[in-house]
């Protein structure tokens, strides 16, 4: 009983307190809505100005005594007295926007000059771009503003692509119109004869790949500056007729013996026909000839292609093009900077008919192109771990490129032919095709023609080797950290959760056999005496 009562008395002085909180609040609530029901005035500028002339004599407990007289609130009061500019001895009009002196207003001399900058350097970023505008006009905006007047100066932010500056210069134009007319109307290619005409290019595959950023107006590419580099003609390189020699001399059916060397649950087909000791390369260069309706070779190497390895690569295509098609005479388009035109001589006499240097600075009317994007996206949407990894990544994105891809890539370099034959600038690789041929939905992997040249003897013997062989020096991408240390802390979580409730298990069962063995209560009652009806007994 005592305790119930200790409760009770408890229970009460919660309750005394309860009502006194809602008093207070009740007070503080009927004191809100009593300044809610007051109507302040609101002051013109006039009484704005006699306000200040009251308010700047400095006196204590002004502001609260001439807010009662103009009806005003003492917040209102010292707002308009920080307002107030000593200088000019006049009001401020009411800030809005960014605080720290910011101006949304962008003038004329402001916007030239930020289009002027974006057109030098189009990877500024707007705190950039704003730190510029406030070493030289002594002016600060904010970066929001910035993008704003981008945005609607229509210039977005995209990745950049490297390529020249002067790609539709007058020169670059009429070297396109030319080359239509070659095609168009000299030879008469159409897409009935995309089986007779080779395209040919050489592309490279990077471990590490930087991806860039940069503003451009709508439908026009970001272009960054690219490197002048010196094209054209390499030291010790040979005349036609020395080539032709040495293609005699060296016999590459005999030495050219591909072999198949396991790799995982994999074959690799390699070439050794060199064995350079020791070197190593980031790159894995690729050199392939398509036609439109099959892709005829593919070869790879750890090294860059010279003008020796292009000699060697179109030997073995020309002798492949004798065994399948014989007496079939083929047009050979394409071009590497880095090639001696020269040493390609043998390509123009019979029985090859003609090579045909593809226009400067024009990939779009290259269908390998084309193909080299769709292998690119195939190759980096794997986990390339090491060597052999990433050639055999190359060969299944090869398998991957259906002759209906093909035919598609010839349709869309045909479309572009037209456009330069109309002399149109052209700034982007997109177009819409008329009559798209379909692409199966499961296709099949294709067999196409794909070995590996191994150039360093120690190529063979390390295709388990890492492609990133220090992880200090080239530790692994952000966003990978990011994911482990996630997955990490999400362990550490549902551990931490996991003995949470182990613990709270272990006291549910400890209470439970505390409340079984507490007995069920201590207080005596008082009973009635048995009386027996008989004598008493008798005390001893």
């Amino acid at each position: 009983m005592i305790f119930r009562s200790a409760i009770d008395d408890n229970s009460d002085d919660n309750s005394q307190d309860t009502v006194a909180i809602d008093k207070g609040f009740n007070k503080n609530k009927d004191q809100t809505e009593e300044k809610k029901k007051r109507n302040y005035t609101k002051l013109t500028k006039d009484g704005r100005l006699r306000f200040l002339e009251e308010a700047l004599s400095g006196e204590s407990g002004i502001v609260s005594r001439l807010s009662e007289k103009y009806n005003i609130s003492k917040q209102t009061g010292y707002n308009i007295l920080e307002k107030y500019n000593g200088c000019s001895q006049s009001i401020e009009t009411k800030k809005t926007g960014p605080k720290l002196g910011k101006n949304k207003k962008i003038t004329r001399e402001i916007g030239n000059f930020i289009l002027n900058s974006i057109k030098e350097d189009n990877s500024l970023s707007g705190k950039q771009i704003s730190n510029l505008i406030e070493n030289k006009f002594i002016k600060s905006i904010s970066i929001s503003t910035i993008n704003k007047f981008l945005k609607e100066n229509d210039y977005t932010f995209k990745v950049s692509m490297q390529e020249e500056e002067t790609r539709n210069t007058e020169t670059l134009i009429q070297g396109r119109c030319e080359f239509a007319k070659l095609v168009l109307q000299d030879l008469k290619i159409d897409s009935m004869d995309s089986d007779k005409v080779i395209y040919w290019d050489v592309t490279y595959f990077l471990t590490n790949i930087i991806s860039r950023k940069g503003r451009s107006k709508n439908v026009t590419p970001a272009v960054a500056p690219k490197e002048e580099e010196n094209g054209g003609e390499e030291e010790g390189e040979e005349d036609v007729e020395d080539e032709e020699n040495e293609r005699e001399k060296e016999e590459i059916e005999n030495d050219n013996k591909c072999q198949n060397i396991k790799y995982g649950n994999t074959t690799l087909p390699m070439i050794s026909d060199q064995n350079i000791k020791g070197g190593y390369a980031n790159t894995l260069g690729c050199c392939c000839a398509i036609t439109g309706k099959e892709v005829l070779l593919v070869r790879t190497q750890f090294k860059h292609f010279t003008s020796d390895d292009f000699i060697t690569f179109f030997i073995e295509l020309l002798d492949l093009l004798e065994k399948r098609y014989p007496m079939t005479s083929f047009t050979i388009i394409g071009h590497n900077e880095r090639i001696n035109p020269n040493s390609f001589g043998f390509l123009v006499k019979p029985p090859y008919n003609r090579h045909i240097q593809n226009p400067k600075d024009s990939p779009f009317l290259n269908p390998i192109e084309y193909v080299f994007n769709q292998v690119k996206a195939n190759v980096a949407s794997q986990q390339k771990k090491d060597i052999g990894h990433l050639i055999n990544s190359v060969k299944n994105a090869f398998n991957l490129v259906q002759p209906e891809n093909l035919q598609n890539y010839f349709l869309t370099a045909q479309q572009f032919l037209h456009l330069c034959l109309q002399k149109q600038p052209i700034h982007a690789w997109r177009t819409k095709l008329v009559s798209k041929v379909s692409i199966p939905k499961n296709p099949s992997e294709q067999k196409w023609l794909f070995s590996h040249r191994t150039i360093f003897d120690s190529e063979i013997n390390s295709l388990g080797r890492p492609l990133a062989r220090d992880n200090e020096k080239n530790p692994p991408k952000p966003s990978k950290q990011e994911k482990e240390e996630r997955k990490q802390k999400f362990a550490q979580r549902e551990e931490d959760i996991q003995k949470k409730l182990e613990k709270e298990e272990k006291k549910r069962k400890k209470e439970s056999e505390c409340s079984q063995k507490v007995p069920k209560s201590t207080s005596k009652i008082p009973t009635k005496p048995n009386i027996s009806r008989g004598r008493p007994e008798k005390r001893k």
